[in-house]
């Protein structure tokens, strides 16, 4: 057993507890719940911490059982933590209950928050625990919640004398980290670390040292939450470890290994068994595999020809951190995407004038060209709006119905519009509706046409016009018309003293004077 100066002069309470407490498992790790929340309960056999039951090895529990939490209020700056060997101050029982695999521990913070930490398997790697965090202000006022975890490595068959890594992220939540596993995880308390404070280190030591880890984030109004994820494991090396982590989506963590491996076995590759302290939700990069992050496009009006890009979905997904591009990543579509929509091979959604209008949510992948099974996939969520196809009445003058063929009354076409430009036969197909009377057509290509045959009347036709690249979208508009007929023709007066009528007369009466005389 290590011997300790955990928190010289430091003054401890403990509240009245419920010792419920319970080891889980899920086959590959072991991990010991207090009812507090924190790790190894000493009434549970055998002492659990985080235990890889490939080997049977714990990887804190060796040496004293310093594993801790704590969470504080900014604004009043009141705290509480509470751990095996640092004792409770300020924390107090409501529930806890458990299953072979899973438990749940809520408990009270001096009056001002509830914290849930509720564990279980993680569904994306056996070689991880995932403990979901959820911190409520339960007080009338709005309170700045800081949340610190702590934890001292013993890892075989090493213990006392191992490797730390830590890797910090770019969450701006996090505020403070160092290897001081001893600390006690209040986060008003200071912390000086024992090698390292606020830096990231690989294989820092060997020494007697873990990792320590607060939080800052931010203001809790009354009744609200915040969630975050802490991620406890083991795995057989550190490449296996490191893998774990890509799957979790760590964007913070720390490994302990042992610094001299059995015989045959490099120095600092982590066998035969790494552990694993992480957390993600903190609002950081995933720093470890590839991370695709749903993307929302800007509403976009669907072109009348062509393609427009509405979004690159690559521009917020990561590989180990860094920027995903079509280097390290193969990216493509999941599903079936719409008519009019596709995704490039560089990351950007292209619509084209054939989409339909309305709102898509799409699935897509990215996989690291490096790895081919490390993958992660995302949805592209997008607003098409459309200007259309707009049909508009019209009402020409009055029209007389020629005496023969057809005249022109209109072209309806001439003010309908196709996406905010003009209808015209290349974007549109135009049809009656309903039966139009005898006599008016209207043409392809939009003129209503009178013929002799039509009858004098007042109409009100009805057409629609459909866009040629996607048919269901239409519009109608009525054609108002008057037919008039033509005005009648007079007959014409023959004049009694013009020749016509005198060389009519005298055919007339020589025709008399033959009959009389025959």
């Amino acid at each position: 057993m290590k011997l300790r100066t955990l928190l010289a002069g430091a003054v401890i309470s403990l509240p009245a507890m419920v010792l419920a407490q319970a080891n889980i498992d899920n086959g590959t790790v072991r991990i010991g719940v207090r009812a507090d929340g924190a790790l190894m309960p000493s009434d549970v056999s055998p002492l659990t911490g985080i235990t890889y039951l490939a080997n049977g090895q714990d990887g804190l529990t060796p040496g004293c059982a310093c594993e801790a939490w704590g969470i504080a209020d900014a604004v009043s700056s009141t705290s509480g933590y509470t751990g095996a060997d640092v004792g409770t101050s300020g924390i107090t029982q409501e529930s806890f209950a458990s299953t072979a695999t899973t438990a749940t521990s809520v408990v009270n913070a001096f009056g001002v928050f509830r914290v849930t930490h509720a564990y279980a398997p993680s569904a994306a790697t056996n070689n991880i625990y995932e403990v979901k965090v959820t911190i409520e202000n339960i007080s009338a006022a709005p309170a700045e919640a800081l949340y610190g975890r702590a934890m001292d490595w013993d890892v075989y068959p090493t213990q006392f004398n191992e490797y730390t890594t830590i890797q910090r992220g770019n969450s701006t939540a996090l505020v403070f980290s160092s290897d001081n596993g001893f600390h006690n995880a209040d986060p008003l308390n200071p912390d000086s670390g024992q090698l390292v404070v606020n830096q990231d280190v690989v294989d820092s030591g060997p020494e007697d040292h873990g990792a320590h880890f607060r939080f800052n984030f931010g203001t809790i109004a009354p009744g609200a939450k915040f969630e975050f994820v802490i991620g406890y494991g083991v795995a057989g090396n550190q490449v296996d470890a490191l893998a774990a982590l890509g799957s979790f989506g760590a964007q913070a963590y720390s490994l302990g290994k042992p610094s001299l491996n059995e015989a045959g076995d490099p120095s600092t590759d982590g066998t035969p068994n790494t552990f694993i302290f992480a957390f993600k939700g903190i609002g950081g990069v995933q720093l470890i595999g590839v991370d695709a992050v749903d993307d929302t496009a800007p509403p976009l009006t669907r072109p009348t020809s062509g393609t427009v890009a509405a979004i690159n979905v690559l521009t917020n997904d990561t590989v180990d951190a860094a920027a995903a591009t079509p280097s390290n990543v193969a990216l493509t579509a999941v599903g079936a995407w719409p008519t009019g929509i596709t995704l490039s091979a560089d990351g950007n959604v292209l619509v084209g004038s054939t989409a339909v209008s309305g709102t898509y949510t799409l699935n897509y992948q990215i996989c690291s060209t490096v790895q081919a099974t490390q993958c992660d996939t995302a949805t592209v969520t997008l607003n098409i709006d459309s200007i259309g196809v707009e049909a508009l009445d019209d009402a020409p003058p009055a029209v007389t119905r020629p005496n023969s063929g057809t005249i022109t009354a209109i072209n309806v076409l001439a003010n309908d519009t196709f996406d905010g430009g003009p209808a015209t036969t290349s974007n549109v197909v135009l049809t009656p509706v309903g039966t139009w009377p005898a006599g008016i057509t209207i043409s392809a290509n939009g003129d209503v046409q009178i013929a002799s045959t039509a009858a004098a009347g007042a109409y009100t036709l009805t057409y629609q016009i459909c866009s040629t690249a996607l048919a269901t979208q239409c519009d109608t508009a009525n054609v108002t018309l008057n037919v008039t007929a033509p005005a009648a023709v007079a007959p014409q007066a023959v004049p009694v003293d013009g020749p016509l009528a005198l060389a009519s007369l005298g055919l007339l009466m020589l025709g008399f004077a033959r009959r009389k005389f025959k």
